[in-house]
This record gives structure tokens, sequence and C-alpha cells, in this order.
């Protein structure tokens, strides 16, 4: 791989237009530049790939969010490692209403994993994608770039390099990894160290239990990684840290992996002592052209006139407030408070009673109000595989590129 070759990838699946706008950038940058492009397959990740949400409407026409499990997937086992079992299930049936292109992108979704070709669910994915990309937007993401796989980037010159660097001090090695994961909250998995048994110690890495499930590696996982006995695979800011040190070119990132990066980078400076090329982000919005009730127009919401009216039915007088000051009054534990107590209760349930129109009346717009917010976020959801939009809708997709954070 050169050291010009822009660097580009995601994990296996179709991905939604914020995504899809990095492989266009990547294009677009590739063919101003002459440079040659390379597409990163995050296959060590535990996703499911085959979990295509989209949206549709219910029987009473309500927007609902729904889930096609076009596969099975074993929870925590690496895609890269799962094997295409060959059990494509029917793309389901949506309601009329919804826009062409929805329930065309599942069909083309079940149609290009149908035929596409790969032994794993990752390679079966990123197949399938590639030639669908190709055949609807060829002209947007140009050629197909080369593919590197996140599971065998630890066994090429510049992994096995790092993988020695940690080997070295295995200890200082997770101090720094834990220390840079600080920077962006709930980012980095922390490493365990283990004194008493350092072969216990934790790496960046992932490895696979007996029964395929990724789990942490440890010390004693990454010698017998060397020695042909094992397997490890690179956690995310490992694998990034590899991949960009072998390029001079930025890689580019969508908004998510941009902060991330921060850890990647006071990483490689504290541990290996090294500066790594910049990084590029970008991303882009695109929604569907979808229906949902307007917001309220202010005023009490009621859910909060009903948490009010249910829990003091005497709006404008002090009725609660002298049975509580009473309640807190009394000696604790005694007969006394107890019966205050069961007053306050009994002189509620017979005012909820009286009111129960009027609650009832609340509740129902109450359940009104969260439906059509509900409605509202999935009208707005930016993240749908982008084969449920219109071509000429991602054609027409505006690139943003943000400044980098830290």
């Amino acid at each position: 791989m050169s050291r010009q070759t822009l660097l580009c990838g995601h994990q296996p699946g179709f991905h939604h237009p914020g995504i899809l706008a990095k492989r266009v950038m990547q294009h677009a940058a590739a063919s101003s530049e002459g440079t040659s492009s390379t597409w990163i397959l995050v296959d060590q990740d535990v996703g499911d790939p085959g979990a295509i949400r989209f949206p549709d409407l219910d029987a009473q026409g309500v927007l609902i969010e729904r889930t096609w499990h076009a596969v099975s997937h074993q929870t925590d086992h690496p895609t890269g490692t799962s094997p295409w079992k060959n059990d494509l299930t029917d793309p389901p049936d949506i309601s009329p209403q919804m826009p062409e292109s929805v329930g065309k992108g599942l069909r083309d979704i079940h149609r290009s994993l149908s035929i596409a070709e790969g032994e794993t669910l990752a390679e079966r994915f990123h197949h399938a994608q590639e030639n669908l990309l190709q055949e609807r937007l060829a002209g947007l993401v140009g050629p197909t770039p080369d593919t590197l796989k996140a599971t065998t980037i630890l066994r090429n010159e510049p992994g096995m390099s790092m993988l020695s660097s940690i080997l070295d001090a295995p200890e200082a090695c997770a101090l720094a990894w834990n220390d840079a994961g600080r920077l962006v909250p709930r980012s980095a998995r922390t490493l365990r160290i283990d004194r008493a048994d350092p072969r216990r110690t934790e790496v960046p890495c992932w490895t696979l239990d007996d029964t395929g499930r990724r789990v942490p590696a440890t010390v004693e996982d990454l010698h017998h990684h060397l020695d042909g006995t094992g397997e490890v695979h690179p956690r995310a800011f490992l694998m990034t840290a590899v991949l960009r040190s072998t390029s001079t070119r930025p890689m580019i990132h969508g908004t998510g992996g941009g902060r991330y990066e921060l850890v990647t980078d006071r990483w490689a400076t504290d541990f290996l002592g090294i500066d790594l090329p910049p990084i590029s982000v970008v991303t882009a919005d695109l929604r569907l052209p979808l229906e949902a009730p307007d917001g309220g127009v202010g005023g009490l919401e009621p859910h909060e006139a009903l948490r009010r009216l249910e829990h003091d039915p005497w709006p404008g007088d002090t009725t609660k407030a002298r049975l509580s000051e009473a309640i807190r009054n009394a000696p604790r534990r005694s007969e006394q408070r107890r019966r205050l107590f069961d007053e306050m209760q009994a002189r509620l349930t017979i005012e909820r009673s009286r009111l129960a129109p009027q609650l009832q009346a609340l509740r129902k717009q109450s359940q009104t109000q969260n439906s059509d917010a509900q409605q509202r976020r999935i009208a707005r959801d930016r993240t749908w595989s982008w084969p449920l939009h219109e071509d000429e809708a991602l054609r027409g997709l505006e690139l943003k590129t943000l400044p980098l954070e830290g």
C-alpha cells in the first residue's frame, strides 16, 4: 500500500448517508489528487449488519420504526469470523403510503445480498453493498477501492511493529491507553492491569473464546498470536493507529470517528512516541420525505398537567401542603404518622375518582403528544440505510467537512 493512499472505512453493512459521505469524499479526493484509495472493512466489529431499520405506518396510520432482520447474527461474534449461513429472509411488506424508495431499497438490499459473494458475514455484506453502489451510484462513489480487512492488519509489518512495542511494555501501554481514553468518556474500554500475573494484563486487542465470542485479549493471548497458536484482532484505536502510520494522507472519518481519534493520537504520542498524520472529518444530512404531526404550541404540557393533577388534585389550595406538613411533623414510625399518611391517600383517592374524566382526557392527550413526538423523531432521522433513499437525492448529497476537535 502506497504512503499516499487515501484511507477510509467502516463496519460492514448498508451505511446511512452520513457514512456514505466518507466514500464520496474519498473518491473525489483520490480523483483530483491522482492517488489510490483503500477501504478498511472493520470486520472485528460485533454489530449486526443484518438489522435493517426502516420507517413504516402501523394499522392506525402512525409513523413507526421497524427492523428487518435480514440474516441471523450471534451476539458478541465478530462479523469477520461469523460464517455466512445462507439464511437470508425475505424483505418485509410495508405500507403503500410510504415513499416508494423505501420498499425498493429493502428489495435492492435483499437482491444484492442474495447474489453477493463472501464466506463471512462481513465479506458478504461488503460485497453486496459495493455491488449496489456500483449499480446505483457509480458516478458518485467511483470504482471500488482496494479492501483491507481489520482482522488481518496485525499481521502486516506496521501491525507487528506495534505489537512488539506493546509486548515490550504492556503495563505502560495499558496505562497510556487508559489515560488517553479519558479524553472521550466511554470511548475506550479500560485495560485491566494484573501486576500479580503480568501475562494476564490486557492489551488493546480482542481475541476469541472457545465459542467464537469476542473477548478482551491479554499478554498471553498476544504471545499465542505471534507464535501462530492463537488469534488477536485490534481494538478500534490500535487499528487506526496502525493504518494511519502507513500513509501520509489524512484518513477520512465521520463525526464519531473524528472525536475518537483524539484518543488514538494521545496514545500514539504518549506510548509509541510517534505523531500520526492528521485526519479529515466529513458528514452529510439526508432525510426521507416522511410526514409527522406538528409540534405543540406552548402552554402546560399534558403529561405535566396530568402529573400535577394526579399528585395534587387541589390546585390553588393548600390541602396537599398542610397534609404533607402534618405527616412530616408527626413522630417517625408513630401511629399518628401512619394515620395521617393513610388519611392523605384516602383523600387523594376520592379526588382522583371525582376527577377521573379530566384525568383520562389528560392521559389521552399525553399519549397523543408522546406519539406525535416519536413520529417527529422518526421523520427527522438521518440514519436510514442509503438504499432507502432516491438516487437523485443521494447524488445531491451535500458534504460537510468539519473542524477537528481538541
